[in-house]
């Protein structure tokens, strides 16, 4: 062979090895500087080829698409997602054990090419037990299709427990199009169910009417009036401090703190208290904030039986105040919103950098403060949320059940904790963060109990705190 014509085959041949070099690896020629193409860039050209291999080469040391969104194993359930190959969760699962950040379930139900079988395979996850539980990704894999499906049956395949099914037949599947469809399994469910939480929900959708049967009442006599209530609902008496007047909080223990009935606690027609229904009997005002179709009923019930002395009627007067309009926050990028006063600033920014980042829990997408200086007492409610694999696993264990907005929400409540304030955080899981919606109240001066000139008590942060609940009724997601 001349030297033309090796000379000729050396520059097809380098050429030809440059172009796969390129193709494989983007701008690889970068690579040995530790520079690696997007995630979305791999993933692309990996779909479009048909060449999964491709996203091993997908670099963790990316953060330009947010971590840990860079990392291989989301390239690997992105193209899965996109042939709609459930088969390849399983074989990068098995390949990669102990990947902590793979979302088994999001894989399985993204991946699905036919949802209403393929929740079988969500038996299939096994996971490296000294990094995560496969029961976890299991239970969200069996929620997912249920939910996909508008399937309670499905939620019979979790092992947890009796409050795990709960949750997915009851708190994530159940909405009325579901009951529709599946009328006979929830009945049949619901008859079998003894959690109050779980009743409850079961008697939203079974009995629509909303037709309540008083007979079985308590009774709750306070200032000359007595007040009827339903049997598993508890009532909380608080007395007056000199400060605060004195009032009454009904409720249905463990549910969304909006479904309460408050008496003498909050006036009607309160610019800041979204009110939904109230009316002054007695010289009280009788509130609530509640949108839930059952606890309204139950509200127009509960006045409609308030008697006086001796049993006397006691006259009724309806609020004509209408409540001023509330401002909206919408945050686009995690699609949520919620209503906040009017003379309220939503901030996005302006509290303290990571790991310090009191008042909050964690850093937040949004917040916003109120303040009552005359008693020196500040609160906050704030949205935060993680896509952490173990934040999403962890989100909702160990708490009470909430409803709100048609959406399953789990409730932490911290009370006072022994300290002067008290902390409340409202979890969801959505497209695969863990939201937290958190509200704090506490003194803002002063802050040691036994110092002089204290104006804020005990009873004082928590009516602060309780200005902010009507506001997680309003939270809710977009998309």
């Amino acid at each position: 062979m001349d030297n033309k014509k090796l000379k000729k085959y050396i520059i097809i041949t380098v050429c030809i090895v440059v172009a796969i070099f390129i193709l494989v690896r983007g701008v690889l020629f970068f690579s040995f500087l530790g520079f690696y193409p997007k995630r979305q860039t791999i993933t692309k050209y990996a779909i479009s080829t048909n060449s999964v291999w491709l996203c091993n080469f997908v670099g963790s040391t990316d953060n330009v698409d947010g971590w840990p969104a860079a990392l291989p194993g989301d390239c690997y359930a992105d193209y899965a997602a996109a042939k709609k190959d459930i088969s390849l969760c399983k074989k990068w699962r098995d390949a990669h054990p102990a990947d902590l950040l793979f979302d088994d379930a999001k894989c399985y139900i993204d991946a699905s090419k036919n949802p209403e079988a393929d929740y079988i395979h969500c038996k299939d996850i096994v996971t490296d037990p000294g990094y995560q539980s496969e029961d976890v990704q299991r239970f969200y894999c069996y929620i997912n299709f249920a939910v996909k499906t508008n399937n309670p049956a499905i939620c019979e395949n979790i092992q947890q427990g009796s409050a795990q099914k709960d949750m997915c037949v009851l708190q994530r599947v159940l909405n009325k199009d579901s009951y529709t469809k599946n009328e006979t399994f929830y009945k049949n469910y619901c008859a079998k169910v003894t959690d109050p939480s779980s009743i409850y929900l079961c008697n939203k959708y079974i009995n629509p009417s909303g037709e309540l049967d008083v007979s079985s009442w308590k009774s709750y006599s306070w200032s000359g009036l007595t007040f009827k209530y339903p049997a598993d609902w508890s009532v909380s008496d608080l007395k007056s401090n000199g400060i605060s007047s004195p009032g009454l909080y009904f409720e249905p223990g463990g549910f969304n703190n909006n479904d309460q009935i408050l008496v003498n606690r909050v006036a009607c027609g309160d610019t800041g208290s979204n009110e939904t229904k109230c009316v002054n009997v007695g010289g009280f005002p009788i509130f609530t904030s509640s949108k839930d179709e059952n606890t309204l009923t139950i509200f127009d019930l509960f006045v409609q039986n308030i008697k006086g002395q001796n049993g006397s009627r006691v006259q009724i007067q309806n609020n004509s105040n209408q409540t001023a309009e509330l401002q909206t926050y919408t945050s686009t990028e995690y699609s949520f919103s919620f209503q906040y006063p009017q003379n309220i600033t939503v901030s996005t920014k302006d509290y303290p950098p990571a790991p310090s980042v009191l008042p909050f829990n964690i850093p937040p997408i949004a917040y916003f403060k109120i303040s009552d200086d005359a008693k020196q007492t500040e609160g906050y409610m704030s949205v935060s949320a993680s896509n952490n694999v173990n934040d999403v696993a962890n989100c909702t264990a160990y708490a009470q059940n909430r409803i709100d907005n048609g959406n399953g929400f789990f409730q932490y409540n911290l009370g006072n904790g022994g300290v002067d304030g008290f902390r409340q955080d409202i979890k969801t899981i959505k497209n695969n963060y863990c939201f937290d919606i958190e509200i704090s109240a506490f003194p803002s001066a002063c802050v040691n109990s036994g110092c002089d000139n204290r104006l804020w008590s005990k009873q004082t942060i928590l009516d602060m705190f309780n200005r902010f609940l009507p506001y997680n009724n309003t939270f809710q997601f977009t998309k």
